[in-house]
């Protein structure tokens, strides 16, 4: 008989609790710090700039948005020259579009304008995102704030992880058919990150429609009782497992963490409810090469508490980069004749993980999957739970 654990009833409950990641993200319902670096002042002549382009504006409704555009055009150039010396941003002379309105070198960008964030959605126009020719290479998400005369870079998403939402949950489109509603977690791509795009990438990598598809794996069974030794076991790929050094405890040191770091994070956060010790032996795999932007952490370490021994095998899906997981993503876990577990990533809640803790006896197995809401799925062989094995020579 397995035993899920809960925080509520200690027997036959799933646990489904959301970890926050320690990584602080974007305060975007919060005041805006005018201390940012990515804060650019604009000069006299630049707003006297951006309201006479606005000016030119035929529809007069369109005039106040297109001012803001503007400024946002000029704050981002400011920013972008400052921040290296081989990029320059060029645009059209009429003002600026809702959709591609300015260009670095082979990439063209809509510059997405945003002065409350509060509603945590912003619109792009379809255009930007369906058009063969013309879409955009990379969205940059700014703050301007007109009065004060500054504008801040914020953050960005590429083209090609805004297709791959697009799979996974069908974008909101806006009243007037014409603008897809984004929420603001989308954009999750730091300024200093773009930057490294524009420099050093092509715009090629952001052009391909990337497909999602279902990974095949053998269905031997996984067993994690190897790991103790240090031991993966022939029959899995070494560049698909990998496995963790033992566990310390330590606060990470800096905001960005080796998958290492990056665990012993997560497990400092949840000691109130899991007790891992530290004799525990984990690895990770990645799911990229299926499409899935997703690192799965697992953990296991042997109970002798009860007269029959028992095992422990702890489940921890995130981001393989420390961002967001997908909406709707699940975390499935069944033993060989029942789902055991459903997990659902629900964006609207300030997590980054999903965990789930199953307790089974030796002889019994666990099979997990991660599936997206169009049903693609990636499953893994089932775990076991046999120490005395040798990996198969």
């Amino acid at each position: 008989m397995s035993l899920f654990i809960s925080p509520l009833n200690p027997v036959n409950v799933t646990l489904v609790k959301a970890m926050t990641h320690l990584s602080t993200p974007l305060a975007f319902d919060s005041p805006f710090d005018s201390l940012k670096p990515t804060t650019v002042n604009l000069s006299p002549a630049d707003m006297d700039w951006a309201f006479q382009t606005s000016q030119r504006t035929k529809n007069s409704a369109d005039q106040w948005p297109s001012f803001l555009r503007a400024l946002a055009l000029k704050g981002y150039q400011q920013w972008l020259e400052a921040g290296t010396t081989e990029t320059t941003v060029s645009y059209e002379a009429e003002p600026p579009p809702a959709g591609v309105n300015c260009y670095v070198g082979e990439f063209r960008l809509c510059l997405v304008v945003q002065g409350n964030l509060c509603d945590g959605v912003v619109e792009v126009p379809k255009a930007t995102l369906e058009s063969g020719a013309g879409f955009a290479h990379l969205y940059v998400l700014i703050e301007v704030q007109e009065e004060a005369q500054r504008v801040t870079v914020l953050s960005g998403l590429r083209r090609d992880r805004l297709l791959i939402y697009q799979q996974i949950t069908p974008l909101e489109i806006s009243a007037d058919k014409d603008s897809y509603t984004l929420p603001i977690q989308y954009f999750d791509t730091p300024p200093e990150e773009l930057l490294l795009y524009l420099s050093c990438l092509s715009s090629q990598a952001f052009s391909e429609k990337k497909t999602l598809i279902k990974e095949t794996v053998d269905n031997k069974p996984i067993n994690v009782g190897c790991w103790l030794k240090n031991q993966i076991g022939e029959f899995l790929d070494s560049s698909a497992w990998t496995l963790l050094p033992p566990l310390t405890f330590q606060e990470p040191a800096f905001a960005l963490r080796s998958p290492e770091e990056d665990i012993e994070t997560v497990l400092t956060e949840i000691a109130a409810e899991v007790e891992v010790p530290a004799s525990a032996k984990g690895a990770y795999t990645d799911c990229q090469s299926a499409g899935l932007p997703v690192r799965l952490y697992v953990f296991t370490w042997p109970l002798f508490e009860t007269s029959v021994p028992e095992w422990s095998l702890l489940l921890c899906l995130g981001s393989h980069d420390s961002r967001p997981l997908p909406p709707g993503i699940q975390l499935i876990i069944r033993d060989r004749q029942t789902q055991l577990i459903e997990q659902i990533f629900d964006p609207s809640t300030p997590s980054s993980y999903l965990y789930s803790q199953i307790i089974g006896q030796w002889n019994e197995q666990f099979e997990v999957s991660v599936r997206l809401p169009n049903a693609t799925t990636v499953s893994w062989p089932p775990f076991v739970f046999q120490p005395e094995s040798q990996p198969e020579s």
